[in-house]
Formats: C-alpha cells, structure tokens, sequence
C-alpha cells in the first residue's frame, strides 16, 4: 500500500497553487495526482517499463520454471520425480519459490523434477495468464480513483496501457482525498507479491510519488494555459 500525501514542501506549494488558478481543490488536485502516481508505479513494477513488457514478463516465468524442471522425451508413471500433468508441474514450481518469490536459481539437477515438453507447455500457458498482476493492480487503483475526479478535464488510464495486465485490475484500489487541511489518496495494491522490493524497490515507490506531483502540476498548467487560450 502507498498512501500518496503531500510531504514535499516546494511540491505541496506548486501543487496547491496550480490546482487553485484552475479552480480546483487540494483534494482534487491529491485524486489527479494518484492517477499519475499509479500508472509510473505499473511502469516500475516488475518487469520494468512500459513497451515489450508481456514477452519480457513470459521470458521471466520460463526461464524461472526451466530452473526447476527438467524436460525430458517421457516420463513414466513410477518416475518419483515426473510431473505429469500442469498442475503438478506449477505446484512443484510454486513450492520451490524461496522469500523473495522468485525460484531458487542454481538447483542441482538431482533435485529438479521432470516433464515432458507438452505438459510444460500447457504448464506456461497457464502462467502466463497470471503475467503482469502487480503491474495491473497499480493500473485498476489509478482508474478506481480516477472515478472522483470532478470537470469534464480529467486524468486517465487508457484502456491501451500496459493493455495485457489490465485483466488483473481489480486487484488495485483507491480511496480517494477528502477535502481538508492536509488532503489524502490512498493507493492499493493486492497482489501480494507487490510488497517484494524485487517487484517494486522502495525508492521507484518514492520516485514515482514525486514524478506524479510534477506531472500533475504540468498538466495544470498546460490546461490553464489551454483554458485562458480560448478566452
């Protein structure tokens, strides 16, 4: 969880002022402001970036299945050792994952289970459909959010970004900034795995609540600008 809350002096300042000459609130200023929060988080969420992220994400998972399985030709039903099915398969991949999440990289080859190539298939396939969570999660709490905005000029998440893990949205949540003297926006992230500093490092948390308050305060301007344009 990340609760997004004006910390930084000159930010608060600019913030408040640019959402002031656009005629808004600090609370509504602190909702716009958790949009732009979410989609950087989903940005630097693992595996990092914005473009070619699922074939990355996928290449991960393999790769991480492939240093505990083995692939062989058969696997007959007294093998002690066979996986036989894609269940048994990600059940043995699961239980072998270690505090951090991640599988145990140089696992001797007696210890590794086996499987044919069909079944590890069918085994990826289904993981691959769990790709992208944690970056969803940040997504669908950047658009639960995103819902109190108020005014027809509003900060989206398009339905385009990062478009393969937004199945995964409902995992997110927002609450948003009630108005006050120190407005705040609550951001949630449920996916578990979320909290690992491997999926999302601390300090990318802090950057991108500082990035989102700049990115914030530039739209403001650019749609003041906009706005006294037409007059």
């Amino acid at each position: 969880m990340v609760t997004a809350k004006f910390d930084l002096p000159a930010l608060e300042r600019s913030l408040k002022k640019a959402a002031k000459a656009f005629g808004e609130t600090s609370a509504q200023a602190v909702i716009r402001w958790g949009v732009s929060v979410c989609r950087d988080l989903a940005v630097q969420t693992q595996v990092f970036g914005q473009t070619k992220t699922k074939a990355k994400q996928e290449n991960a998972i393999t790769a991480g299945a492939m240093s505990v399985v083995l692939i062989v030709p058969k696997v007959g039903a007294s093998n002690k050792k066979g996986l036989h099915s894609p269940e048994g398969v990600n059940a043995w991949i699961e239980s072998t994952r270690g505090k951090n999440g991640r599988t145990p990289k140089n696992m001797p080859l007696s210890e590794r289970k086996v499987c044919t190539e069909a079944t590890f298939k069918k085994a990826m396939r289904d993981r691959f459909k769990l790709a992208g969570i944690a970056k969803g999660a940040w997504i669908g709490a950047g658009q639960d959010i995103a819902k109190h905005q108020t005014g027809q000029d509003r900060i989206a998440i398009g339905k385009n970004f990062l478009a393969y893990s937004q199945k995964h949205a409902s995992r997110g949540h927002g609450i948003p900034a009630k108005s006050g003297f120190s407005p705040v926006a609550v951001l949630e992230n449920k996916a578990a795995h979320s909290a690992s500093s491997w999926v999302l490092k601390d300090s990318s948390k802090r950057s991108a609540v500082a990035f989102g308050a700049r990115k914030t305060i530039t739209w403001y301007r650019k749609a003041l600008k906009a706005k006294l344009d037409k007059v």
